[in-house]
């Protein structure tokens, strides 16, 4: 007999690394962020991929949500930009499951929206880094807080129905730009944000 489709729904809360790429040499470097945090659904179809009777049983899915992150980016040695966001992403699944433990690859799309953002001046002549100020960052006629891109990984979750625990790591690259590249009297300047993110999610089987 057909396994009955499956409809999840759960929390989501992890650790980032960002970054944000250029087009010219720049001395950016990456931060990292604990505060990554969402709701989360799923849902897997009936119809498995395998042959009825086999070990294991493989099949595909959707995995959809709201995330609140945080986005980053440090700036040499004299400042860090953190920006939080909402996102939505939207991930296709294919997973194989044997006994209680499932594999899963994802792939798919998200967008987001920049929500506010901290800037801290840091000391330049510091050998470790200094906070010499921070204050809210105020967004600029050129940010764009729009963004949207890609996102893949692959996750391993253990089913203890009705719970499902699933270990998530993901990684995001945005096709959109931080920034209006076009500025009248200045280079034409391309930065895009990246994001790897190592989540944990806590589903209930609806």
């Amino acid at each position: 007999m057909p396994a009955a489709a499956q409809h999840f729904v759960g929390v989501s809360g992890g650790y980032a690394t960002n970054s944000l790429s250029s087009s010219i040499p720049n001395d950016l470097r990456p931060v990292s962020q604990w505060g990554n945090y969402g709701i989360v659904y799923k849902f897997y179809g009936s119809a498995p991929l395998w042959p009825e009777g086999a070990v294991s049983r493989i099949g595909t899915g959707l995995q959809s949500g709201i995330n609140f992150t945080t986005r980053g980016y440090q700036r040499d040695s004299t400042a860090i930009f953190r920006y939080r966001a909402v996102e939505i992403p939207f991930m296709t699944h294919f997973h194989a499951s044997f006994w209680k433990i499932r594999v899963i690859g994802a792939a798919g799309l998200y967008a987001s929206y920049l929500l506010d953002g901290t800037q801290t001046d840091l000391d330049p002549l510091a050998t470790t880094p200094t906070v010499i100020a921070e204050g809210a960052y105020s967004f600029q006629s050129i940010d764009r807080r729009f963004d949207y891109g890609l996102r893949f990984g692959g996750a391993l979750a253990l089913m203890l129905h009705p719970i499902e625990i699933q270990f998530e790591l993901n990684y995001a690259i945005g096709l959109g730009y931080m920034r209006d590249p076009v500025i009248p009297g200045q280079y034409t300047v391309y930065y895009r944000f990246s994001q790897m993110i190592f989540s944990l999610n806590a589903f209930i089987v609806l």
